[in-house]
């Protein structure tokens, strides 16, 4: 999630305790991975609980980060909100919300592998190439970026070093 349910963010009147983050929930399957990690190797009985209880979390966190997915945009959504009273969920429309940490980190967190096994043979490729192609900068005639923006790059471009670092990390999972 995003924050905490009935938080009112009030100079843009949404909820949003209710949004959940694509970044945020891939962030978190990579801390629960850790976790996993630590729970094997430390092997004592009495955490038999606590790792299955984290298996089930880093579960239903990549059954979410799956459905985040938009084969028709080719990237991952950025979230959605959640409906307490209908108790549905709708995802914010991928079109025109682009953003490159959903990219990175979900890319990064699941690894390219899974995501291939899910959405197809070269997903994860042609996922980078569409982060460059929408969100990179300095774009150079061979097809190389000097970075990438926080979003959609078009003449007034942006750099950001946080989520080029991240795009990074990315590219050497990725290889």
């Amino acid at each position: 999630y995003f924050c905490p349910r009935n938080t009112y963010y009030g100079w843009i009147h949404v909820s949003i305790g209710s949004q959940v983050s694509t970044e945020n929930s891939a962030s978190l399957l990579g801390g629960l991975k850790a976790l996993r990690y630590l729970l094997l190797r430390m092997g004592h009985s009495e955490l038999k609980s606590a790792l299955k209880s984290t298996e089930r979390l880093i579960g239903g966190l990549q059954s979410f980060l799956r459905k985040a997915y938009d084969k028709n945009a080719g990237y991952f959504r950025t979230g959605g909100m959640y409906n307490a009273k209908t108790k549905t969920f709708e995802w914010t429309p991928a079109e025109g919300n682009f953003a490159v940490d959903c990219q990175s980190w979900v890319a990064t967190a699941l690894g390219s592998s899974l995501i291939d096994e899910w959405h197809g043979h070269g997903t994860t490729l042609k996922l980078w190439e569409t982060t460059k192609r929408l969100a990179g900068y300095a774009k150079q005639s061979n097809g190389m970026v000097k970075g990438v923006g926080y979003t959609l790059n078009a003449a007034d471009q942006a750099c950001s070093g946080e989520w080029s670092y991240g795009v990074a990390n990315w590219l050497q999972v990725m290889a």
